[in-house]
Order: structure tokens, then sequence, then C-alpha cells
């Protein structure tokens, strides 16, 4: 969404909910006066507005909770792309807690700080992009923002993500490639 807020304003919505804060931080500008986003992201890199610690731990409960709505597992049938362990916003969540941490954003400027290994950084950006593609696929095979990937839209994704049949079903490679890219995530985000 959005909102028309006043700088004093931001700070103090962001100050109550942690959501707030979340996109605060991910802000961009796109045009307008570039010299007041420099003073919202100084406001925002405030170190008592929601310290690291602080931030993680609410980001953390965040997490246990929409994991808690697929069960705790990757591995559902009918898997939510964006929100079931492993997901999307395991990633994003990933990115947001190392931005308020160290105030960087780019799992390569992770991997150069040692914060992930290289072969977590590669696996992360292929994650990012293989799940984007699956949920872009999906929103033009439904017509509408569809994030679950139910039974009825599989077979056609996997033809669409040029998954064959072979000695296995390409609906079947399909969904094994998912749950290995959604296992491979949500090993590096614990």
């Amino acid at each position: 969404g959005h909102s028309v807020r006043t700088l004093r304003d931001c700070r103090i919505q962001a100050a109550k909910d942690v959501t707030i804060m979340t996109s605060m931080l991910e802000a961009r500008q796109l045009i307008g006066d570039w010299e007041l986003m420099e003073k919202l992201k100084k406001q925002l890199n405030h170190r008592r507005l929601w310290p690291s610690k602080t931030f993680f731990e609410a980001k953390r409960h965040e997490q246990q909770v929409r994991h808690a709505k697929s069960d705790h597992t990757e591995y559902s049938l009918e898997p939510n792309i964006k929100t079931s362990p492993g997901g999307l916003r395991d990633i994003q969540t990933i990115s947001w807690i190392a931005l308020r941490h160290w105030g960087i954003w780019r799992f390569s400027e992770m991997a150069e700080r040692n914060i992930l290994t290289e072969s977590e950084k590669k696996d992360l950006d292929a994650a990012k992009k293989y799940l984007l593609e699956i949920r872009f696929a999906l929103h033009i095979l439904t017509g509408v923002d569809e994030n679950r990937l139910l039974f009825e839209h599989q077979q056609n994704l996997a033809r669409k993500l040029n998954f064959k049949d072979g000695n296995q079903l390409a609906v079947e490679k399909f969904m094994q490639s998912y749950y290995r890219t959604a296992q491979k995530v949500n090993t590096i985000n614990d």
C-alpha cells in the first residue's frame, strides 16, 4: 500500500509497528525531493528506533507465526511460494535483517563481508530468481495474485516452466525442484 506522512509521522508509525518500519527501510525513491528521502533514511537509522536485536526478534516472531500457518514445513502438497517456509518472504526477511543490522541489502555484499558463504549467496540468488519465475507464471496462469501452488495449477506450471515427462512425470519433477529450492532457503534462513 501507500500513504502520505510527514517525517515525524513516519518516525512515530515506524516505532509502533515493525511491518511499517520494514516497509520504510525498503523505500526507494522514484521521483521527488531527494533531500527529504535522505532525512527519512537518517531518522530510520537512529539506533533507538528498532535496535537491531529488537528488529531481529520481531521479524523472527513474524516468521514463526507465518510458518505456523504452513505447519512449519516447506513440503506442503500445495505450498504458498510467498509465505511457506523457504519461500520468497523468507528470502526478504534475510535481506531486511541484514539491512537493519549491517546496512547492506544484497546477498553479494553479505558474501563479501562473510555473513553468507559464496555457496549460500548463489543458492539464495538462484532461489529468488526461480521462486519469482514460478510466482509470475502462476499469476499469468490464474490471472490473479495467486501464490499457492494448488493441485489444479501444478501440471500447467510444470509445462510452462519446461518440465517434460520422462522416467518421471513433469509435474513431479517440477514439485521436487520447488521442494529442493524451498529446503535450501529454509536451511540458510535457519
